[in-house]
């Protein structure tokens, strides 16, 4: 019982580091409203924790 417990908490801590997101590279810079600068919209979204300033490189 022991083992399988240990094997679910293996399996769902790999399961939760692995990163859902699959953009593309894609040119179309958008800046947060952090400041930081990111190749497009889904890479910024995927980042987490940031929102969108506007359309284009940093600063807007």
């Amino acid at each position: 019982m022991k083992n399988l417990m240990l094997i679910v908490l293996v399996l769902f801590i790999t399961i939760d580091t692995v990163h859902p997101c699959r953009c593309t590279s894609e040119l179309s810079p958008v800046c947060s409203t952090r400041g930081k600068t990111f190749r497009n919209s889904c890479y910024l979204f995927c980042a987490g924790g940031h929102t969108l300033a506007c359309r284009r490189k940093c600063p807007c």
